[in-house]
């Protein structure tokens, strides 16, 4: 797993809580980086995580792929569907792997290219939660898949 723009890693670090083999962290900011590090240790998970400080939009042109992608840019910044860009330009999702970006809830939804495909979008409050999947088979019907 990926947790992009980590902030203070909840996302990866509740993945590795319910059985994550491993994640990735990558924050740009030096007092993010800290703070992830220190909720891993806290949370016995530094054997199973890597994080790096290092521009997120960056990272994504030379990393590996991944079977999930979390994306929490700072709202209003235009990164998620930067992200989202890179991501699909080279192609750094496993198939059938799942990414989910997060937004402020008035946000326009980020599009993608093919095999990336918008699923779901949901809103609770103030922030929209979207999920989009790397799928080969484009000819089935995803509308009815949950996340």
């Amino acid at each position: 797993m990926l947790d992009l723009f980590a902030g203070t890693g909840q996302y990866g670090i509740e993945a590795l809580s319910r059985g994550a083999r491993h994640v990735v962290f990558v924050d740009t900011a030096s007092l993010s980086v800290n703070l992830v590090k220190d909720n891993l240790r806290l949370c016995g998970f530094m054997d199973k995580a890597s994080v790096f400080g290092r521009d997120a939009l960056r990272f994504l042109e030379d990393c590996d792929n991944f079977d999930l992608i979390f994306i929490d840019p700072p709202y209003d910044s235009g990164l998620a569907s930067k992200a989202l860009e890179k991501i699909a330009s080279f192609d750094k999702l496993n198939i059938n792997g799942i990414i989910i970006a997060e937004l402020k809830a008035d946000t326009k939804t980020p599009e993608v290219a093919p095999p990336y495909i918008k699923i779901k979008e949901y809103k609770y409050g103030g922030v929209k939660i979207v999920k989009y999947i790397r799928e080969d088979d484009l000819s089935n019907d995803f509308s009815e898949r949950s996340i």
